[in-house]
């Protein structure tokens, strides 16, 4: 779950991209486990402050759940945030709310497949 500050909650686009995944600045490429690569990408919005100082706990983490086997940060740059989710393989759906979801989160189901190993729908918030 994502959460944010404020009233504005971000656009989001998500899809899958081809691997390998790359951090946005370096160019660098950024190792995820699974066989699927699904980027998650907020905008407006950055996970710094001011200061430049990192406003999220994790930068990366390892659930290692049935689906969503890693997720790592790899963007941060410009007034956009892209994490990208390391599956166990595609799914065939993706989503994308480039106005904003209308509440304070975002929702990606597959089919009613389990998306993630939690409840048939991963939430964004």
């Amino acid at each position: 779950m994502w959460e944010f500050e404020g009233a504005q909650v971000p656009g989001y686009r998500i899809g899958y991209i081809d691997h390998p995944a790359r951090q946005c600045g370096s160019g660098h490429v950024v190792p995820l486990a699974g066989r699927g690569w699904l980027a998650v990408q907020l905008s407006p919005a950055r996970a710094h402050d001011e200061r430049g100082q990192v406003t999220v706990r994790r930068r990366e983490w390892a659930p290692r759940m049935r689906v969503l086997r890693e997720l790592k940060l790899t963007c941060d740059f410009e007034a956009e945030v892209v994490w990208t989710l390391g599956v166990a393989k595609p799914l065939p759906r993706t989503g994308a709310n480039p106005a904003g979801p209308p509440g304070r989160g975002a929702s990606l189901t597959s089919g009613g497949r389990n998306c993630a190993g939690v409840p048939r729908t991963a939430y964004w918030s």
